[in-house]
């Protein structure tokens, strides 16, 4: 009966295509601005970050009768951004990625890479008394949203079969963001939140990405010697995602939730700005615990006029 169940169950993943990149969203993406001081000067920067998982195809409790190696999912972005100044407390954010992809499985690998959604944001300061020098407790607190655009591939068909949703360069629909940032620091020291959620729309093949929540907090601690200033920080991040849809109808093993403590440092110098950062999972339960995520790093270059 065991064995029969067995075949059953794989025939399924078998007919549904591969879940390993169905449920790992690497594609799906995101904006995310980090501790950003020197509130009133443009920048232009960029940004590389590295993330990997790995997928099952069966799930724990018969995980032990049969052994079917994990699909490895790796992602690497580059991703030019910049800040832009419309009005005094009026912020413009772009983001233009360019995504790397590699899917292995059984000792085969496939790449795709190209450019990936490329997104616009607005941010409108309500409070700013961050570079006030007569201040010790300074507050900012900035509200926005923006959208993401289709500028990456979204291929429905690929080599005569279905192609997986998440091993594109784009998601093939238009989506709003709403977000909310908050700054506080105290003499040296401080904190960072950002809040931010993703409204996804279907793209042309009527599949959609679940919506979006990301939370981050940080702690931080402004360092100076002579010329050069040093940011190092600290804290934790929480994403939520809810499940894809195909036609409306739930796609199984898909969205999730991930909690990763982060650490930090950010370093400048006159008008650069150079930085590192590093996400560890923590807990985590993503496409119905058959994704395993890795950590993740960030290292980002900006130049700030």
């Amino acid at each position: 009966m065991k064995k029969i169940i067995i075949t059953l169950y794989m025939l399924t993943i078998l007919a549904s295509g591969s879940i390993a990149c169905d449920v790992c969203s690497c594609s799906s993406g995101g904006s995310y601005y980090g501790i950003l001081p020197q509130f009133q000067k443009h920048f232009i920067g960029v940004r590389w970050t590295g993330s990997s998982s790995s997928a099952s195809h069966i799930p724990s409790y018969i995980a032990d009768e049969i052994y079917t190696p994990p699909t490895r999912i790796t992602l690497h972005s580059a991703e030019l951004w910049g800040r832009f100044y419309l009005a005094k407390r009026l912020q413009l954010f772009v983001f233009i990625p360019f995504n790397v992809l590699t899917e292995k499985e059984n000792n085969i690998a496939n790449t795709i890479f190209g450019l990936s959604d490329a997104t616009l944001m607005a941010n409108y300061a309500i409070i700013n008394t961050g570079d006030s020098l007569m201040k010790k407790l300074k507050h900012t607190v900035l509200l926005g949203g923006g959208v993401k655009f289709p500028t990456g591939k979204f291929r429905s068909i690929d080599d005569g079969s279905a192609a997986n949703p998440n091993m594109q360069t784009g998601t093939g629909s238009f989506d709003f963001i709403v977000n909310g940032v908050y700054t506080m620091r105290y003499k040296k020291a401080g904190i960072n939140t950002e809040a931010s959620y993703r409204f996804n729309t279907a793209n042309r093949d009527n599949y959609r990405f679940g919506n979006r929540l990301n939370l981050t907090f940080k702690t931080f601690f402004w360092l100076k010697a002579k010329n050069v200033s040093f940011l190092p920080n600290a804290g934790v991040s929480f994403e939520n995602a809810q499940k894809n849809t195909r036609k409306n109808s739930e796609k199984y093993y898909t969205g999730g939730n991930a909690l990763y403590a982060t650490a930090g440092m950010e370093t400048y110098f006159k008008k650069f700005n150079l930085g590192f950062s590093f996400q560890q999972p923590v807990a985590y339960n993503l496409a119905e615990g058959l994704i395993k995520p890795d950590q993740r790093y960030t290292v980002n270059l900006t130049f700030m006029f």
